[in-house]
C-alpha cells in the first residue's frame, strides 16, 4: 500500500491486510446478480421508520452499474423521501486485478467513508462502489475455526464461488446497504409497492434484475389492534383464575400436599 493510500484510508488490521494479499479483485467469471430484500417489519404506522436491508446476489465485476430505488407513492414518506446508506467503500484496481484498500462498518462511519444518497421525491439512481463485487475478505474464516471446522474446507473452498461483500454483513454487524424511510404521520393506510431495478454488463450486454417490496402502512384500527387482544386475554386469565378460586381446586391441592407432608 503506498502512503497516499495508507494517509487517505488509515492503517489496516493485520489480518485484513492478508486477506487482501490474497483476494482477486476482479472474479474470472460472467456477471450474475439477483436482489434480495430483508424489510425489518412487514408492516408500518405512520410516524415509523422503515428500515428494508439490501443484498446483491451473485458474481462477477460488471464494467457498469447502477441501482435504481423507485416508488410512486410520495404522499406516504416525509419531506427527506429517505435515503440509501452504505458502510462499504474501498479502492479496486481492475486494470492490476487487485484490491488496494477495503474500509467496511462502523470504521466507515468514524472515518465518514460510509455513503448516503438521499431520495427524491419517487426515488432515485445511483451507482454502488466496485468493492462490492469482490470476494469479502472474511469468506471461509468461518470454516476454518476449531469450532466451525468442516473437514476438507481446504478443498472444497477453491470449488466455489466466494461470498462477495455485498452478499454479507461487514464483521462488525451492518448491512452492505440499508434503505431507510420515514412515513409520513398522515400517511393514508393501505399497500405500496417500492421498486428494487439492479441494472449491469457491459458495451455489449446489458442485464438486469427487478424486486418489488410491498410495504404496508396500517390503519388506526390496525394500530389499535393489539389492545383488544391483549385485554380479551387478561379477561380470560382473569376468568380461570376466578373459577379455579371459587371451586376450592387450588384449596384441595394444597390440602392434598399437607397431607402427605
Amino acid at each position: 500500500m503506498d502512503e497516499s493510500t495508507r494517509e487517505l484510508w488509515g492503517d489496516t488490521p493485520e489480518w485484513v491486510q492478508e486477506e487482501l494479499d490474497k483476494a482477486l479483485a476482479v472474479p474470472e467469471a460472467t456477471s450474475s446478480f439477483t436482489l434480495v430484500a430483508l424489510p425489518q417489519s412487514a408492516s408500518v404506522n405512520p410516524g415509523d421508520e422503515l428500515h428494508i436491508p439490501l443484498f446483491i446476489c451473485g458474481y462477477g465485476l460488471p464494467d457498469r452499474h447502477k441501482l435504481t430505488v423507485y416508488h410512486h407513492h410520495p404522499d406516504i414518506f416525509d419531506g427527506a423521501h429517505g435515503a440509501a446508506v452504505s458502510p462499504v467503500n474501498g479502492i479496486v484496481d481492475s486494470e492490476e486485478n487487485e484490491i488496494r484498500q477495503i474500509i467496511l462498518g462502523k470504521e466507515a462511519f468514524r472515518q465518514d467513508m460510509a455513503e448516503t444518497i438521499q431520495f427524491h421525491a419517487v426515488g432515485t439512481t445511483f451507482g454502488v462502489p466496485d468493492v462490492f463485487f469482490v470476494d469479502d475478505i472474511t469468506w471461509g474464516r468461518n470454516m476454518e475455526t476449531p469450532e466451525n471446522q468442516i473437514e476438507g474446507a481446504e478443498e472444497i473452498l477453491p470449488r466455489l464461488f466466494p461470498r462477495t461483500t455485498a452478499e454479507a454483513m461487514t464483521p462488525d454487524g451492518e448491512y452492505p446497504l440499508l434503505l431507510t424511510f420515514d412515513i409520513d404521520e398522515d400517511a393514508e393506510p393501505g399497500d405500496y409497492d417500492i421498486h428494487l431495478i439492479f441494472t449491469y454488463g457491459d458495451e455489449e450486454e446489458v442485464s438486469n434484475c427487478h424486486k418489488i417490496e410491498t410495504i404496508h402502512v396500517n390503519s388506526r384500527r390496525e394500530r389499535l389492534e393489539p389492545w383488544p387482544t391483549r385485554i380479551a386475554m387478561l379477561a380470560g386469565i382473569a376468568a380461570v383464575l376466578s373459577l379455579i378460586y371459587n371451586t376450592g381446586v387450588i384449596s384441595a391441592i394444597i390440602e392434598a400436599v399437607l397431607g402427605l407432608l
